[in-house]
């Protein structure tokens, strides 16, 4: 039995029916899940048209720990290998395929399926074509990891088990989406190490991104979409709309500085169009809006990334953290006053990460950019050049968000680092 599944919170339901119906429509002997990061409120399941499993139903090693810890997406991606496995030996799949929910299937999946007779993983590169100009994507890249991990394919073996419990238990502590980690991607970058029995997809025609659009030739002949390779042709299998909102084609690509064909842009702007017309046809403007349950205190204020990061450190000790009454973690930000006033609009998917390649490209273009440049030149002219690196070298560490937890270390005073445990 063979089966494809996705993991969502409740506001990217829409993309998980889209690419369930894709999967249904090309692949209607390959059975579809929907695995909720979530809480189910605000939804009825039987109305998604698909099997919906809620992530509180399953025994997840230290659940509130991971949910709390994790951002949405941390989260999502953290359970990933836990849902594999549950697949393989619960379901008793012998072939599991995870695709991102905003994920198009646009074509059968048979070949991937084969593979998997013969190989225990089957995994899509960012980029596989060594012919084309260096770019900047690439530098992207290469904090992101080789793999892209919206599309994974493993086969029900002894081998494949042992390495996704060895990913697994890494996951449950270690899923952050910093340019460290990137959440799940970078650990199987360690699968051409434990094992040789991998195929790894060249083919273009899989999982084609903003990322490798410079390598794709996308055409539309025939009524069908295909890439196009040289002389060859191979029908467009799998399309990623990864950074895609209801947005036009062309903002979207001026936004993620993409730089392509006029012939391109018109044929890839023909298929974001048609995806998002399948998105709204799904209920994008109803599920979009629906707020993560986890994304807030029992009180209704919002928890943000500062406040995970904060709480990572020293989880074992901080119990209950979403309540305001029963748990030390709220008690404790309120009165050193971390908790912001300020309610965050529903952006829940991007949880004020920082993607510091998007800082390094936007520094200077906002108000308070152009502020923070003047007082770095400002700064220089009263301390010197020899100061200011040692500023900086300073300023590396005190001002990531990943290491404030000393702002509240008096409470927690003779206790360990968590981290790591």
């Amino acid at each position: 039995m063979n089966v494809i599944f996705t993991i969502v919170a409740k506001n990217y339901l829409a993309s998980a029916i889209t690419l369930g119906k894709s999967v249904r429509k090309y692949n209607a002997d390959c059975d579809f899940i929907i695995f909720l990061s979530d809480k189910s409120e605000g939804i009825v399941l039987d109305r998604v048209g698909f099997p919906v499993y809620e992530v509180e139903k399953f025994s997840i090693p230290n659940l509130e720990q991971q949910i709390f810890m994790y951002d949405v997406v941390e989260f999502s991606t953290a359970v990933k290998p836990f849902f594999m496995l549950y697949l393989m030996n619960e379901k008793k799949y012998d072939k599991v395929i995870y695709l991102d929910p905003d994920i198009w299937v646009m074509d059968s999946l048979d070949f991937v399926f084969e593979q998997l007779d013969k190989w225990d993983f089957v995994l899509t590169p960012h980029i596989v074509d060594m012919n084309s100009a260096p770019n900047e994507k690439e530098t992207h890249i290469l904090d992101r990891g080789v793999f892209n991990l919206g599309f994974l394919a493993a086969r029900n073996s002894n081998d494949s088990q042992n390495f996704l419990h060895w990913w697994k238990k890494r996951l449950e502590i270690y899923c952050f989406r910093d340019n460290r980690l990137f959440v799940d991607q970078k650990w199987v970058g360690y699968l051409p190490i434990f094992s040789d029995n991998y195929y790894v997809m060249r083919s273009k025609a899989y999982n084609i991104a903003d990322w490798n659009y410079h390598e794709r030739d996308v055409i539309w002949e025939d009524e069908r979409y295909f890439i196009k390779d040289g002389k060859e042709k191979e029908s467009l299998k799998l399309f990623h709309f990864s950074g895609i909102k209801l947005e036009t084609p062309a903002v979207f690509f001026r936004k993620h500085g993409i730089k392509i064909s006029d012939d391109k842009c018109r044929v890839l702007s023909k298929i974001i169009l048609e995806y998002q017309k399948e998105l709204v046809e799904n209920g994008y403007e109803i599920y979009s809006k629906l707020p993560y349950a986890y994304g807030s205190f029992s009180n209704g204020d919002t928890i943000n990334l500062f406040h995970r990061r904060i709480y990572k450190k020293y989880k074992d000790y901080l119990s209950n953290p979403f309540s305001v009454t029963d748990g030390n973690f709220y008690k404790i930000l309120k009165k050193e006053k971390l908790i912001s006033k300020r309610k965050e609009k529903k952006k829940i998917h991007s949880e004020n990460v920082i993607d510091t390649a998007d800082v390094r490209e936007n520094v200077g273009q906002t108000f308070i950019g152009r502020v923070f440049i003047i007082f770095m030149k400002l700064l220089i002219r009263i301390i010197g050049i020899d100061g200011y690196i040692n500023v900086l070298k300073q300023l590396q560490v005190g001002v990531d968000i990943n290491e404030q937890s000393f702002l509240i270390s008096k409470h927690l005073s003779g206790k360990k680092d968590c981290v790591g445990r």
